[in-house]
Parts: structure tokens; C-alpha cells; sequence
């Protein structure tokens, strides 16, 4: 099974289920160093590469694996493990799940340090098909990331959407932001028929 689940896996990387099952395969044989290492790698390329949300299955599997890991970590592991870790530029693309542990983390910063903060949904509009579409959002994904600082964070909604969270000192600035990212959006298009949509609305 483990072989066969690898190589689907490789295949189509794309595909959660491979690695679903692959990951099944190493926690049934009791490699949970394995299971853990290739969960971590393989979610993080499923929410980069391919937006893919995790199911709730995938996550429940995440609890499976370190509950029954029992290879312990020393500090200066982890730490050396952080500070080499790659930080890329531009704003922080995640997925649903930890875009809600962020936001909740966010808004206990803002009532402890009087911070206001801002909910934008950026949405495309095309007659295009599926896979213009897609395209059209992969420009959408680049102008949040390249428009934005790299504290700030954002997640796919769905085919149409992405929900981005901003700290905004006024309501001002925050149209200002959105319509710099719509600006630089239509710029990359080449037709007048694709167009992107913002709606803000403050977390308070």
C-alpha cells in the first residue's frame, strides 16, 4: 500500500488523498518521525502550490501523528530548524485553518494594543472559463502578496475569492490598500471583461 500511495502521490501531487493515504501507510507501520516530516512538507506544498484547503480528515490526521510520536525534540534543534527555515516576501498565503488561529491571535494583539483591523474579500469577475479563471487568480494571489507586507495574511475562499486580514490605523487606508491591489491587477489583465471586487468590512 505504502509503495502504491508514493507513487500516486508523486504523480499527482496535487491530490490530497495520496498523500492522505501515504501518510496512513508510514503511521501503520509506526514510522511516526516519517508520517510527521512528510505531513509537513506535503501540506505545506498542497496550501502553496495548489490552494488546496485541508480537509477535516487531513487535520485529524495531523492530531494522529503527534499524539503517538514519541521521538522527543531538543531547543537547539528546533531553533536551528526556525532559523534556517525560508521566510518568503510579501504577504503570508495560508489556508483556512491557520488564517482562523491567526485571526483569533490578531484580534486578542488588537484589544490589548488598541490596533484596528480590517476583513477585505477580493473577487473576480470574468466570462472566462474554469481555467482562465484560475489564471486570473493566480494574478489576484500575486498582487495580494507583492501589494502587501509580510506580516499580513491571507487565504483562498473558494474559485472566486480571497479573504485577506489587515491592521488599518483608518477606514481610509484600508480602501487605499484595496485599491491599489485591484489597480495592479488590472494592469497584468488583458481584458476589460475580467475585473476584481473588493467588500471591506472591519473585524470590530
Amino acid at each position: 500500500m505504502k509503495s502504491v500511495a508514493l507513487k500516486a502521490a508523486t504523480l499527482e501531487p496535487s491530490v490530497e488523498e495520496n498523500h492522505f493515504y501515504y501518510i496512513q501507510a508510514l503511521i501503520s507501520e509506526g514510522d511516526y518521525a516519517s508520517a510527521y516530516e512528510y505531513y509537513n512538507k506535503s501540506t505545506r506544498m498542497l496550501v502553496s502550490e495548489y490552494a488546496v484547503s485541508l480537509s477535516e480528515r487531513m487535520k485529524d490526521l495531523y492530531a494522529n501523528i503527534v499524539n503517538k510520536n514519541e521521538e522527543k525534540k531538543n531547543i537547539e534543534g528546533i531553533a536551528s530548524y526556525y532559523r534556517n527555515k525560508k521566510i518568503s516576501h510579501g504577504a503570508l498565503y495560508c489556508d483556512n485553518t491557520a488564517f482562523d488561529y491567526i485571526y483569533e491571535i490578531s484580534m486578542r494583539n488588537a484589544l490589548r494594543e488598541n490596533l484596528k483591523y480590517y476583513l477585505f474579500i477580493f473577487e473576480i469577475k470574468s466570462e472566462g472559463d474554469e481555467h482562465h479563471q484560475e489564471i486570473l487568480m493566480n494574478k489576484v494571489k500575486n498582487c495580494i502578496q507583492t501589494s502587501l507586507r509580510s506580516g499580513d495574511v491571507f487565504t483562498r475562499l473558494n474559485r472566486y475569492q480571497y479573504l485577506v486580514l489587515l491592521p488599518c490605523a483608518k477606514e481610509d487606508d484600508a480602501y487605499r490598500i484595496a485599491q491599489r491591489i485591484s489597480t495592479s491587477f488590472q494592469i497584468k489583465v488583458r481584458r476589460r471583461k475580467d475585473r476584481l471586487h473588493y467588500y471591506i468590512q472591519t473585524t470590530i
